[in-house]
Formats: C-alpha cells, structure tokens, sequence
C-alpha cells in the first residue's frame, strides 16, 4: 500500500483547521468529511464567496487558498450530519424558499461546479451530463447545497405558509 504524500494546501488547511477549532470540532469535520469533500470545500469558496457578493468568477484564475472560508468546513461537517442524521430537521429546511432566487441559483451554481470539477480531477475525465446528474441525484447534493445555504443566508430565506 502507497502514501500519498499531502499537498502545501492539505498541510495548509490542517494547519488553519487546528487553530480554528476545539479538538472535538476537528474531530467532528474529519469524521464527517472525507478528502474529497474538503478538497471541494478548498475549490469552492472563492466562488462562492465571490458570488455571495455579486462578483464575477468566470475570469478568476486563482486558486482559493485553502484558509479562505475556513468557517465553511465545520458548516458542510454540521450539514451533511443534518442531511444523514437528522431527516426531519433538513425537511424543515425544505419549507423555506430563497428570497433572491438568482443570489441562490448563482451560489448553487458554483457550488454544483466545484463538485464536478473535483470529481473530474479524481476521475481523470469529464463526466457526462447524465453521469453528474446521476451523481448529484445520488447523493442529494442539491439538498445539501440547500442546507449549506440556509446556514449562511438565513435571513435570505422566507418560510412557505
């Protein structure tokens, strides 16, 4: 069996993630986020951060540094652990609708590109259409960006009567 060497931004991350949190908070994240899932957090929260203001990502080149955000790690932990957990709590989620429908469908957007591009990397190749709806469809990735986002804009969340 083979070690993988990490990367200055794993290192990085490790590094921001310990000084940020308790030692039962880091243990939560990396119990409840795999490689992968962190890696995806890394890619996409220049994006998002960037659209939550209204800026335009399309032309940025640069790589989020893997500290920007840092809060996000806990918060994706404490979504997917609603999302397996806590059925009922993310259904509660379902009853409340994005106020600016565009702000969520651009956050949404990044967000879902940031997953395909770290599944492709893993991969080697792009995936189909088909494949990542079926992906995304298999692992509830809409709901959990509905999650993540109901954690941050709370206040650009209206209840459904």
């Amino acid at each position: 069996m083979s070690v993988r060497n990490k990367t200055t931004e794993e290192i990085e991350r490790e590094r921001l993630i310990r000084e940020h949190y308790s030692p039962e908070q880091q243990e939560f994240i990396y119990s409840m986020l795999t490689h992968d899932e962190l890696a995806i957090v890394d890619d996409a929260i220049e994006k998002f951060e960037l659209m939550s203001r209204g800026a335009d990502a399309r032309g940025k080149e640069e790589r989020a540094s893997a500290g920007r955000g840092i809060e996000f790690y806990f918060d994706l932990a404490r979504a997917l652990f609603v999302a397996n957990e806590m059925g009922t709590d993310i259904e509660e989620i379902d009853n409340y609708t994005p106020i600016d429908l565009r702000h969520y469908l651009v956050l949404e957007r990044a967000w879902l590109g940031a997953q395909k591009h770290r599944l492709e990397e893993k991969l080697g190749r792009e995936m189909s259409e088909q494949e990542f709806i079926r992906y995304c469809a298999e692992r509830n990735i809409p709901r959990l960006f509905r999650t993540l986002y109901f954690y941050h804009f709370q206040k650009k969340m209206s209840r459904e009567e």
